[in-house]
Parts: C-alpha cells; sequence; structure tokens
C-alpha cells in the first residue's frame, strides 16, 4: 500500500494501548531479501516480451522451447484432475529433498500445509502446474495460482530435481508459464516474495513490501480471551508443555482453553489425565466424565475415567466405564485386566488372579478363566 494509506492504517491503534514494528524479512543466511516482490506486466504479444529481454536470454528462450517442443525425450506437461495429486507429491517431495536440511524441524508442517493449499487450489481450478521431464522423468515443477479477477499469475513454490543438469528445467518452466499466461490475455506475471537473482532474468520490476506488526503494549490478548480461531494451536502449546514437565503451566494452558471452550473434549481429557496423575481424582473424574459425554467414542478417556472412579471407591461406575474401553477397543489388557481386578476385588483375592507380583501379566483369556472359576460376582463381568 501507499505510504499515506500505510500511515492511515496505524494511526487507528491507539499508542497508549499499542505497538507497532517493522518487520525485517531479510534472509540471514542466504541474504535474500523477502521485502521485495517482482512482478512482470505483461504485454499482449509474446514476441513484444521477448524484446524487453536481453540479447542472450531472449536467444536462449527461443531455443530452448524450440528444442523441448521438436524433442521426444523433453517435454512440459500441465497437471489436470488425473495428474495433480501425483505432480503436487513430486513437487513438494523435490523441495523437500533441497530444503529439508535448512527448514529442519519445520518442514513436516511445510509439506503438509503447502500440499493441502495446492490441492484445494487444483480442486477449484486455480492451480497451473506444469512439469518438466526428460525422458519420462519428472525433474522440476513450479506450482503458480491464477487470479482471474487481477489478471494474474502467481509463482508459489517450485520442485526442482537438484542433480538434473542437461537442461534449465526451471528457467525454461517459468518462460512457458509467462508465454501461457500472455495467450491466455494475462495482465500480471507475479513472483512474489524475494529478489532471487533468476527472477529477474525476466525483466520484472519490483514492488516492495512494508510489515509491520502490531501488538498491545500489555502483550495480552484483546478483552484478555484467547481466540477460538487458535484452537488447534493452543491444544498443541499446552501438550508441549505437559511434555516437558512444566505440569503447573499446561494445567494453566487447559484451563485457559476451556474457559474460551468449555466443550473441548479432547482438552477435557488432557487436563483430566493431568489431574489424575496428580491423584486429584475427584475433579478428574468429573472433566473425563464430560469428555466422555461429549466425545463416546475416546477409549483413553474412558479408561483414564474408570481408573478415577475406582480410585474413588465407586467401582460399578469404573466397571462400566472399562467396559466402554473393550467395546472400543478390544486389544486393550490395561481395561480387562481392570475389569476382571473390579469383578474379584473382595472376593477370592487378587492373588487368584494375578499370581505373584513378579510374574508376567497373565492375558485376557486367562483372567477370564480364573475369574469365571470364583463364586459369580455381584457385578458380571464384561466379555468383548
Amino acid at each position: 500500500m501507499s505510504e499515506r494509506r500505510r500511515r492511515l492504517l496505524l494511526s487507528a491503534f491507539d499508542e497508549r494501548r499499542f505497538v507497532h514494528k517493522d518487520i525485517d524479512y531479510v534472509d540471514k543466511v542466504a541474504g535474500t531479501d523477502h521485502s521485495i516482490c517482482p512482478s512482470i506486466a505483461l504485454p499482449s504479444d509474446w514476441d513484444a516480451y521477448l524484446e524487453t529481454l536481453s540479447a542472450n536470454n531472449r536467444q536462449k528462450i527461443r531455443r530452448w522451447l524450440r528444442k523441448v517442443e521438436a524433442s521426444e525425450d523433453y517435454e512440459i506437461t500441465l497437471s489436470d484432475s488425473e495428474t495433480y495429486a501425483r505432480d503436487i507429491d513430486m513437487l513438494m517431495g523435490l523441495w523437500k529433498s533441497k530444503w529439508g536440511r535448512r527448514k529442519g524441524a519445520r518442514t513436516d508442517d511445510l509439506v503438509r500445509c503447502n500440499r493441502a493449499m495446492l490441492t484445494r487450489a487444483a480442486r477449484n481450478g486455480s492451480l497451473f502446474l506444469p512439469v518438466f521431464r526428460h525422458a519420462g522423468r519428472p525433474v522440476a515443477a513450479l506450482a503458480i495460482l491464477v487470479d482471474p479477477v487481477k489478471k494474474a499469475m502467481l509463482f508459489v513454490i517450485t520442485g526442482r530435481d537438484e542433480s538434473y543438469d542437461e537442461a534449465p528445467a526451471g528457467y525454461l518452466l517459468h518462460a512457458f508459464s509467462i508465454r501461457h499466461a500472455i495467450a491466455q490475455g494475462l495482465a500480471t506475471y507475479d513472483f512474489l516474495r524475494g529478489d532471487e537473482p533468476y527472477k529477474y532474468l525476466f525483466a520484472p520490476g519490483d514492488d516492495r513490501l512494508r510489515a509491520c506488526s502490531v501488538a498491545t503494549r500489555s502483550g495480552d490478548n484483546l478483552g484478555g480471551a484467547l481466540d477460538p480461531r487458535c484452537l488447534e494451536r493452543m491444544r498443541d502449546m499446552a501438550l508441549n508443555l505437559e511434555k516437558k514437565s512444566e505440569i503447573a503451566a499446561a494445567e494453566r494452558a487447559y484451563r485457559q482453553i476451556l474457559t474460551m471452550r468449555p466443550d473441548d473434549a479432547l482438552t477435557l481429557y488432557r487436563l483430566g489425565r493431568l489431574l489424575a496423575a496428580r491423584a486429584e481424582h475427584a475433579e478428574a473424574a468429573r472433566l473425563l466424565t464430560r469428555s466422555t459425554a461429549i466425545d463416546p467414542g475416546g477409549d483413553n478417556a474412558w479408561l483414564k475415567l474408570a481408573h478415577s472412579l475406582h480410585a474413588l471407591g465407586d467401582d460399578a461406575a469404573a466397571l462400566a466405564a472399562c467396559r466402554q474401553v473393550v467395546r472400543l477397543k478390544p486389544t486393550n489388557e490395561e481395561a480387562k485386566r481392570l475389569i476382571v481386578h473390579l469383578a474379584l476385588a473382595g472376593r477370592r483375592g487378587l492373588a487368584v488372579v494375578f499370581g505373584a507380583e513378579d510374574s508376567p501379566a497373565p492375558t485376557w483369556n486367562q483372567l477370564s478363566a480364573a475369574a469365571w472359576s470364583l463364586p459369580r460376582p455381584a457385578v458380571a463381568l464384561a466379555r468383548p
């Protein structure tokens, strides 16, 4: 936006409550400035566009495109409804092989998010995905979004086989895409963010982003409340705190989520599990009961509920919860052992079933045989 619009926007944030600062988009490793946005204002004619390039680039593009079109080994194909899933997977695989080490722990999330975004774009018809192949082998691909309203093509992401050097595959895919955009009457070919040198081979102009962040001076959310749109991320943050044994912080996080979303079954389960581990079984049982009522398919929640109910002395309810676990997951040996424990407790003694403390854990069949050999308990033993 213009500097005037930027000032008007920021002036709406009261300086007593908000603070803003510029965001630096320069890559500290590669030196790429991602606040610079190269784009090409396309003429109506391909030859007219080529005249804007250097003589060397113009000749190179013409020579290579003719070679690709005349060759049986080289080809550029466009993804369609039958091939886009395969081609998106291929593109993201090539991208990951190049950037995985650099992106580190973020790699899989970036791949997942980009694959989902490109898949949605393909389904709604806004994805242009050319693939360069040599002897049938895909060696490079571009993912480009098409904006029919602004008559623009926007280059998003590329994948290229770094071991391949027989043809300038990525370079040719951009030339091919620019030619296609001109043929379709589009007005702009946008490289989006980043001033990588190869983009300037295609004679783009520059726009520059002036990005900034606006935050409350206190650091608290407006109104002191969490944003429901961040629920999944907040759950992940709370779970990470729990995994790092920051239990007090994890508990606060879970309770904050429940203040915002009281009926979130997963958070109810996780907080209930945390409290049960601290032997706070009364509140744990209350939370786990709510979780199972909202999501009756949560076998882990039923099992934790059974343990807390047993700890509180409500063995009949604990037995009913165990039966739900076995119904949902018949292979759950922990639930089966607890069923037998509850059914036999106070009658013939657990030694009949469990034996010595250091003996191997009995199987469900062994437990069932032992249970049914005793006088029938007051509460019937559930069978999976």
